[in-house]
C-alpha cells in the first residue's frame, strides 16, 4: 500500500510503500531516515487532522448558510412589512457575505434611499440610478437566460419598488419646491436634477429589460417608460430654453412610442414650456405655476372645469374668457417670482377645497364635450 506523508525535517510531501519498504522510510529531499512505524504514526495523524479539518469547514459552511438563511429571512420579513430600518439593517449584513445575488445589491441600496433627508435626495436617486444597471446584470448572470415565473416575479418586484422610490423623491422634492416658491430660495435647479434623475431611473431600468430579455416582459417596459416618462414631462417643462425643451420632448415622444408598442392605448399627455401655440384645453396658469398639465393639482382643476363650470352658462362664458386672457398674462408674467408666488398661494387654498368638496386629484383625461 502507497502512503502519502509530510516528511517532518523539511516538510515536503513524500510517499513509501510499506509492501517494499519493510525497514526504513527515505526522505529523498533532506535525507532524513525513519522507522516504518514512525511514518505510519505521521500519515495517521496528518490523515486524522485533514478529516478533522474537513469536517470543521463543512460545518462552517453550513453555519454560514443557515446564518444567510436565516439573515434573508428576516430582511424579507421586514421589507414585506415596511419596515426599512430593520430591512436595511439586515440587507447590509447579508451584502458581504452574499456579494453576487442581485437582492442585497438592490435592497441595500434601496433602503439606504428611502431613509434619506430631503436635502440628500439627489444623490440618493443618483446612487440608485447607478445601482438600476449593476442589478440587472446581476439577475441575468443569476437567470443564465432562463426565462420563468421566478424571474419575472423579480422583475416585476424592482419595477414596483423604483416606482415607488421615484414617485417617493418627486414628491418630496416638488413640495419643497412649492414651499420655496413662497419664499426666496430658489429650489428649482434642483428640483429638475431630481426629475431628471427619477427619469433617468425608469428609463434605465426599462432598456435593461430590453436589452436581457426583450419583449417578454413588454408589460414591464411599457410602465418604467410611462413612469419616467411623467418625470421627464416635469423636467421638460421647468427648461427655459425654447431648443433643450424641443430636445427633450422629441426624446419623451420617441419613449412614448415604445410605451404604445405594448400598450397602444397609451397617451403621453399634454406639456410645453410656454404659450405661444395656445391649447384649447390647457389650464394656463395652473400649468405655468405647478410646472406640468399632468399633475395632481391640475387634475383637480380640470375636473371642476369639465363636471362644474361647463355646466352652467355663466361657467362657460367664464372658461372663454379664462383662455382668452390668461394665455398673455403667463407669457408675460408667468416665469416671474410675484407671479408664480401669488398664484400658487390662491390655487393651493382653492384645490384643497375642491378636493375636500370630493375632486379628485388622480389622472384625468379631459371631457369630451
Amino acid at each position: 500500500m502507497v502512503v502519502d506523508m509530510t516528511c517532518p525535517k523539511c516538510r515536503e510531501k513524500i510517499q513509501f510503500d510499506t509492501d517494499k519498504q519493510k525497514g526504513e522510510v527515505f526522505c529523498p529531499y533532506c535525507c532524513n531516515r525513519m522507522t516504518v512505524e514512525e511514518a505510519m504514526k505521521i500519515a495517521v495523524e496528518e490523515t486524522n487532522k485533514m478529516v478533522e479539518d474537513m469536517t470543521r469547514e463543512k460545518e462552517q459552511e453550513n453555519a454560514t448558510s443557515n446564518e444567510l438563511e436565516n439573515l434573508y429571512t428576516l430582511a424579507r420579513r421586514a421589507k414585506d412589512t415596511a419596515n426599512t430600518e430593520n430591512a436595511q439593517k439586515y440587507y447590509d449584513m447579508i451584502l458581504p457575505k452574499d456579494p453576487n445575488n442581485w437582492e442585497p445589491n438592490f435592497y441595500s441600496v434601496y433602503y439606504q434611499a428611502m431613509s434619506c433627508k430631503l436635502g440628500a435626495i439627489l444623490s440618493a436617486a443618483t446612487n440608485v440610478k447607478n445601482n438600476v444597471a449593476v442589478v440587472g446584470e446581476m439577475i441575468a448572470t443569476q437567470y443564465n437566460g432562463n426565462i420563468n415565473a421566478e424571474l419575472e416575479s423579480v422583475v416585476s418586484e424592482i419595477s414596483q419598488k423604483l416606482a415607488e422610490i421615484t414617485q417617493m423623491f418627486h414628491n418630496a422634492s416638488y413640495q419643497h419646491f412649492l414651499e420655496c416658491m413662497n419664499t426666496s430660495i430658489n429650489y428649482a435647479p434642483e428640483y429638475v436634477e431630481i426629475c431628471a434623475q427619477c427619469t433617468k431611473i425608469m428609463y434605465f431600468w426599462a432598456a435593461t429589460i430590453e436589452s436581457y430579455w426583450g419583449d417578454k416582459y413588454g408589460k414591464y417596459i411599457a410602465h418604467a417608460y410611462s413612469t419616467g416618462i411623467e418625470y421627464h414631462k416635469r423636467l421638460a417643462t421647468k427648461l427655459l430654453c425654447q431648443e433643450d425643451f424641443s430636445k427633450e420632448k422629441q426624446m419623451i415622444l420617441e419613449k412614448g412610442a415604445i410605451v404604445q408598442k405594448y400598450n397602444p392605448n397609451y397617451k403621453v399627455g399634454y406639456f410645453k414650456i410656454d404659450d405661444n401655440n395656445p391649447n384649447d384645453g390647457g389650464c394656463y396658469i395652473a400649468t405655468a405655476v405647478y410646472g406640468s398639465y399632468d399633475c395632481p393639482e391640475v387634475w383637480t382643476l380640470r375636473r371642476f372645469r369639465d363636471y362644474t363650470l361647463y355646466e352652467s352658462w355663466y361657467g362657460r362664458i367664464f372658461v372663454k374668457c379664462y383662455y382668452a386672457i390668461s394665455p398673455s398674462l403667463v407669457r408675460w408674467f408667468g416665469k416671474t417670482h410675484l407671479f408664480q408666488k401669488s398664484w400658487l398661494a390662491i390655487l393651493n387654498r382653492f384645490v384643497a377645497k375642491l378636493n375636500a368638496d370630493g375632486y379628485e386629484n388622480t389622472p384625468y383625461n379631459d371631457r369630451n364635450f
